[in-house]
């Protein structure tokens, strides 16, 4: 069962979905979208307490103060910790997400317990103006999010077609819902995380990084152009294992979130994460 509720902080009140019981693990999203991304993922995290946030500016969070940093992005997680009376919590987190993950486990080291940083290849890139570089070229998008309308229409265009579409299951066409609603309530949220994630330098910020840490690269084609980063990574960090998986995004959590979730509880639990499914 999944239920939703809001955390008050200081900056405005945090959306997030819950479901399970045991150590708080917190899931942070890519942008554009909001806690919908971890639909089919957070009923599979068995054992723990998991709460999918909306990043401020996206889902139903409240929108963002001006020029945020991505320290200030992870503060609002801090005390959506401090809101709901947890103490210390895991940190998993998807592109985007992976910087607000990385920003937490930096500045605030006595909150988090292990650490799951998850990405392709161009969110992860180890030098920061490469990264940025690698971003927008992936992404096709800005700072100024010159390519927002684009992205809005195909989705609209998209689901006009579902219901005449003999290629759409209802999980499929679920899915499609959830990426336009997130597209929708996204804009007051994308051109402030952008500049934050642009401006951030994650590598810096893993150097002191203290918490056992997973790295997940998502291998697709253009890791045959940026080169393998999670090794990069994982080189800078006292405590650090690395996994690639052979799928996108889309994918992984769309259609095989458990290969995603077989891993992740493995080492969030102390185990060995390198046994998963083929």
């Amino acid at each position: 069962m999944i239920t939703r509720g809001y955390a008050s902080t200081a900056r405005g009140q945090i959306h997030y979905w819950e479901s399970g019981a045991g150590p708080a693990l917190v899931l942070l999203a890519p942008a554009p979208r909001s806690a919908r991304v971890y639909r089919r993922l957070l009923p599979l995290l068995g054992g723990f307490r998991a709460l999918a946030l909306d990043t401020r500016g996206f889902g139903e969070s409240a929108p963002p103060d001006a020029h945020p940093a991505m320290s200030d992005y992870g503060e609002d997680v801090v005390r959506v910790l401090d809101s709901l009376e947890i103490e210390k919590a895991h940190l998993f987190g998807l592109h985007t997400g992976n910087k607000i993950a990385a920003a937490v486990a930096a500045g605030w080291q006595d909150r988090v317990d292990r650490v799951v940083l998850v990405g392709r290849t161009h969110s992860i890139v180890a030098d920061q103006t490469a990264r940025n570089d690698a971003v927008r070229a992936s992404m096709a998008v800005t700072s100024t999010r010159s390519s927002g309308t684009d992205s809005l229409s195909e989705l609209l265009e998209r689901w006009a077609l579902a219901d005449d579409s003999t290629d759409m299951d209802d999980k499929a066409v679920m899915m499609l819902r959830d990426e336009l609603m997130d597209e929708v309530a996204s804009w007051a949220g994308v051109e402030p995380v952008y500049a934050a994630n642009f401006a951030f330098d994650l590598a810096r910020a893993l150097e002191q990084v203290t918490a056992p840490t997973l790295i997940i690269e998502l291998v697709t084609a253009e890791t045959e152009l940026l080169g393998h980063q999670a090794p990069l990574l994982r080189a800078r960090m006292p405590d650090c294992a690395v996994l690639d998986m052979e799928v996108h995004e889309r994918t992984l959590l769309g259609e095989h979130p458990e290969w995603l979730a077989v891993p992740v509880i493995a080492f969030l639990s102390g185990r060995d994460p390198y046994g998963t499914p083929a």
